[in-house]
């Protein structure tokens, strides 16, 4: 995929290590500002000395008759039931797909003890209920799921319960990115932490973000 190409291309330039709070706030403005080209509405939040990044969406999961999920953000997916009539006239009835609507919440805040972004979520139903931290893992694609980084963890700024992708093996992550990429290139680190780590809940990042730089 595009998108993976050029997080793997630009890696090569950007050790995902520590990194101070001003060159993270540097980062969060001119992600936000890439996000506003892009059309995917982050915006940078302040409360006191507290800045972070945050967004908004809705996402459909469809849940079809055979246990498998589509996830499709903004976009809402229509089920019909069906039925079969046989030459009996008798109807056999054939369990429909259905989409549940969820609300979400992404927020990206500087951590002072990892020196690192962290991603922060929540997830809701229509009815306000909050998704467990398996639901929310259930989210993610296959192969981001095998990471096993989530956890519930209190908001930085609120203390209320949040899933949080932990930080701890950002710098990990990266050398293996790097130590498979062969070019370097300008890059902003949001855009490449999200890349990596949004995956693990089912955020994506727009290719269009790649031919920003």
């Amino acid at each position: 995929h595009e998108i993976i190409k050029f997080v793997k291309d630009t890696l090569f330039a950007l050790i995902m290590g520590q990194i101070t709070q001003d060159q993270f706030l540097s980062s969060c403005s001119e992600f936000v500002t890439l996000s506003e080209a892009a059309g995917d509405n982050w915006e940078i939040v302040k409360d006191g000395t507290n800045a972070w990044i945050q967004r908004t969406a809705v996402i459909h999961v469809t849940k079809h008759s055979d246990d498998s999920e589509d996830i499709d953000e903004d976009i809402l997916l229509q089920s019909v039931d069906k039925t079969v009539d046989d030459d009996d006239s008798n109807t056999i009835e054939v369990k429909a797909d259905t989409t549940e609507q969820i609300s979400c919440k992404y927020e990206v805040h500087y951590s002072p003890s990892y020196s690192v972004p962290v991603l922060y979520c929540r997830f809701w139903t229509c009815s306000g209920q909050m998704l467990s931290l398996e639901q929310v893992w259930s989210l993610a694609p296959l192969p981001a799921r095998g990471w096993d980084r989530l956890s519930m963890a209190p908001h930085p700024v609120t203390g209320m319960p949040w899933v949080q992708v932990h930080p701890c093996q950002t710098r990990q992550v990266a050398d293996l990115m790097i130590s498979s990429s062969s070019s370097s290139s300008k890059c902003n680190y949001i855009v490449t932490f999200l890349s990596l780590y949004g995956q693990a809940v089912g955020l994506t990042i727009s290719t269009k973000y790649a031919h920003r730089f």
